[in-house]
Parts: C-alpha cells; sequence; structure tokens
C-alpha cells in the first residue's frame, strides 16, 4: 500500500470510530466532544506555535504542518481502542503491581497507558506516514500535542457515552473536560515531546534514552493529577488548580527552550556557511 493510501486509510479509521461515536452518544454532545479538541489543536499546533518567520513569509508556511498533525490526531484515534482494550485486560495486574497505592495504579492505568499510546501514534505516523516532518526540535511538541487531542477526542466520545448510559450528567463533564481535561492530555505530552523533537537530531542508539527521560515525569504526572483529581473538598480543589497553572507554566517553559535551542542551531548554522 502507498503512503498516500495508508495515510487516507487512517484518516478513515478515526472518522469511523468519530462517526461510531457521535451516533452513540448523539450528534450534539458528540459534535462538541471533537469540536473541543479541534479547538485545542488550532491553538496548541497552529496558531501557538507559530513563529515570526511562518506569518510573515520568510520561514516554511504553517500549511505545511497540517498533514503531520493531521495525521497524529487520527492515528491516535485510530488505535485509541487497541491499548484501552489492552488496559482493560491489564487492570488487575495493574492494581497487583501498584500494592494499594492508588498513585501508583493511576500511574499504571492511566499515566503510561495513555502516554504510550500517544507516543506511539507519533512514532507510527514519523515512520510511516510522514517521514522527516520533524525539522525543529519544536516540531516533536507540536506532533505530541497533536496525538494528545486526538486521544482526548475519542476519551471524550467514549467517556461521556458511559456518562450518559449511568445519567451522571455527561454536559457538566463536558464543560469541565473542555477548559481542564482536553488541554491536560496535550501538556502531560509537551513533556516528552520537547524530548522527541530533539532525539531526532541525535544517533539512534540515543532516541529511546532520551525519550524514556521524558516519558517517565509525564506518566508519573498524569497519573498524579488523577489520584488529585479523585480527592474531595477545598483543599483537594486548591490543589489541582495549582497542579494546573504549574502545568501550563511548564508548558510555556518548555515551549520557550525549544525555541533557545532552535535559534542556537541556525546561528551556528550561518556561522559556519
Amino acid at each position: 500500500m502507498s503512503i498516500t493510501n495508508l495515510r487516507y486509510a487512517t484518516l478513515a479509521a478515526a472518522l469511523s470510530i468519530m462517526f461510531f461515536g457521535s451516533s452513540q452518544l448523539g450528534w450534539g454532545l458528540g459534535f462538541l466532544s471533537i469540536a473541543v479538541p479541534c479547538a485545542w489543536l488550532w491553538f496548541f499546533c497552529l496558531r501557538f506555535s507559530a513563529s515570526p518567520g511562518e506569518k510573515d513569509g520568510t520561514a516554511e508556511p504553517i500549511s505545511a504542518r497540517y498533514w503531520p498533525v493531521a495525521l497524529c490526531f487520527a492515528t491516535s484515534i485510530a488505535i485509541a481502542p487497541a491499548f484501552v482494550f489492552t488496559a482493560e485486560l491489564l487492570n488487575n495486574g495493574f492494581a497487583a503491581a501498584a500494592a494499594g497505592s492508588q498513585l501508583l495504579y493511576f500511574v499504571f492505568r492511566a499515566g503510561m497507558v495513555e502516554e504510550l499510546l500517544k507516543i506511539a501514534a507519533v512514532l507510527i505516523v514519523l515512520k510511516y506516514l510522514t517521514a522527516g516532518s520533524v525539522k525543529h526540535p519544536k516540531d516533536g511538541v507540536v506532533l505530541a500535542c497533536a496525538a494528545a487531542l486526538g486521544f482526548s477526542a475519542y476519551e471524550n466520545l467514549y467517556h461521556n457515552l458511559y456518562l450518559v448510559q449511568m445519567e451522571s450528567g455527561a454536559t457538566q463533564a463536558f464543560l469541565l473536560g473542555a477548559l481542564v481535561r482536553v488541554p491536560l492530555h496535550a501538556l502531560y505530552a509537551s513533556i516528552w515531546g520537547a524530548p522527541l523533537g530533539v532525539s531526532r537530531f541525535m544517533g539512534s542508539s540515543a532516541r529511546f534514552f532520551v525519550l524514556t527521560l521524558g516519558f517517565i515525569p509525564a506518566a508519573f504526572l498524569h497519573g498524579l493529577w488523577d489520584t488529585l483529581a479523585q480527592s474531595q473538598g477545598t483543599a483537594a480543589g486548591i490543589m489541582l488548580t495549582l497542579v494546573y497553572g504549574a502545568f501550563w507554566l511548564s508548558y510555556w517553559h518548555i515551549w520557550k527552550r525549544c525555541q533557545a535551542i532552535e535559534l542556537v542551531t541556525q546561528s551556528a548554522s550561518n556561522n559556519q556557511v
């Protein structure tokens, strides 16, 4: 199968999953469940990430990023059912490994599984669908966020479907998710997205090590958030608000560091010329 056919097959698989979820959830809520991650996709992967050179036409246009971003988003949706099903099969094993620790359980069950899903989506795209699409370290962050938001769209559809079936207020959960849970997935992914972007300019032997250094804290912080989210009371709410703010601050610093690396490498290239 050609690369073009693989791309369209991936998009078709993602659209089929979203269509089925929306039909089960209800078209109104289903549309919103997809539209919100797409709005955040525009913010994280297109609007915020645009450099001055892309905006004024002195660098490669931002439209060159459309295919990699769309494919990371779609691939994450397409492979999500397999990861979710596997996580369900391993649930008792995660509980046994956690040995009664709620934090470890959520690190294994949510942090590791979901961040591995996002990483797998990006690596599939880079290897089979859009090879060479990481041209700067920041591209790793952009594609990581795209894959994360694809998973959040899948989670929105099927998590909200569960809430509707249980009659426990899907609309309220959706509103909270739109502002908190959906962007959180992108913020987690940025932690390993930056190392992934940097590792593409290293030897193959170093890539796994560098990516692992990003994956471990991302999985842990993902599990930590889910653990805190189970808590009740004012103190827990304050703690979650502070942690949420810290995630955004971390994202800002990651992005600025990627930009600094890009400027240094460009300066070095110009000096060599």
